[in-house]
């Protein structure tokens, strides 16, 4: 028989199995405003902090890595936190 006679022919789009999935769809930009106020008063061994992270408040997503089931990973609205800390 002639080389490579009987071969299975690849199916278009190269090395067979499955087509590669759709590109994820794109998220639109966001712009996220924090605030932190420390007070950390000099030759003493603490400090407060308080921050707030978002404070417009606006939902958005970040997009998802290959790790991920989903396209994109929505994120918190707005938080704060408290900071005490003290050195020694």
């Amino acid at each position: 028989p002639a080389a490579g006679a009987g071969a299975a022919r690849a199916p278009p789009g190269g090395r067979g199995g499955p087509p590669p999935p759709p590109p994820p769809p794109r998220l639109a930009a966001y712009v996220r405003l924090n605030a932190q106020l420390t007070h950390a008063p000099t030759g003493q061994p603490w400090s407060l902090g308080v921050g707030l992270y978002n404070l417009t408040g606006r939902r958005h997503a970040d997009p998802g890595g290959p790790e991920h089931l989903q396209d994109a990973i929505a994120q918190d609205g707005r938080a704060w936190r408290v900071q005490l800390a003290w050195v020694f």
